[in-house]
């Protein structure tokens, strides 16, 4: 996800075009006759340089981005990837695994509304109180305090749709990667927390990445530790 990020930002400074592609019944090509075995792909970016051009490819199970500054060798790859695997032809990129694509005249927003709502209705907070931080900076979590969730598996699957929302969503990866701790053994204060994030999410369902064509595409991070803050090791956070 971090390649294909990146490539957006990248065609969004360099105006490039940006397709998506989908191959038909990936598994159902081909005669299966005799004993086959399957693995990933060793690579799953590929470039095409020509004089003063580039094209790129990514391609992630049966979904493609196409990206490049040269209409005419896109158009020939597409072309050529129909002819091997018989290709959907989806046009701009506008969603592609679970992103949504929207354009701008000065960049892209890349958000996750639609699995945000999906995720609320999954839990019932499409009608809560809404609150303005994703976490609650009184509370400290500790992985003994409270009652053992019955259901574990529930709490488990909800950080993973979470982490996952952290690909549009930064603001939520230092409280997701926290609560992401307490997996193995999970406990109701942890629970509340995490549906905590989920009143968060309901009142900022529509924020996301905003790349700029303005940017100079420079790399900026920024970081803070607090002493010993964790309840169990004493360790930074």
């Amino acid at each position: 996800m971090s390649t294909i990020k990146c490539l957006i930002a990248l065609a969004v400074k360099r105006k490039w075009r940006s397709f998506q592609l989908d191959v038909n019944n990936t598994f159902l090509h081909g005669d299966l006759d005799e004993e086959f075995y399957m693995k990933l792909s060793p690579d799953s970016l590929f470039l095409h340089w020509a004089p003063g051009h580039l094209v790129v490819l990514v391609v992630y199970v049966d979904d493609i981005l196409l990206i490049g500054d040269d209409a005419f060798e896109i158009s020939e790859l597409k072309h050529f990837l129909d002819g091997e695997f018989k290709i959907k032809d989806l046009y701009s990129l506008n969603y592609f695994l679970g992103i949504e694509i929207t354009y701008f005249d000065d960049g892209i927003l890349l958000n996750q509304r639609k699995f945000i709502l999906n995720l609320l209705k999954e839990h019932d907070c499409l009608v809560v109180s809404l609150v303005v931080c994703p976490l609650d900076l009184n509370i400290k979590l500790s992985t003994d305090s409270g009652d053992l969730l019955p259901n574990p598996a529930a709490y488990r699957s909800l950080i993973g749709k979470l982490l996952f929302l952290t690909h549009t969503r930064p603001d939520l990866c230092f409280f997701v990667q926290h609560l992401g701790q307490f997996n193995q053994v999970p406990r109701v204060p942890h629970m509340s927390v995490a549906l905590h994030i989920l009143r968060y999410l309901k009142g900022t369902v529509d924020l996301g990445l905003f790349y700029s064509s303005a940017s100079d595409l420079s790399l900026t991070a920024y970081f803070n530790s607090d002493w010993a803050a964790c309840a169990d090791t004493l360790n930074y956070l």
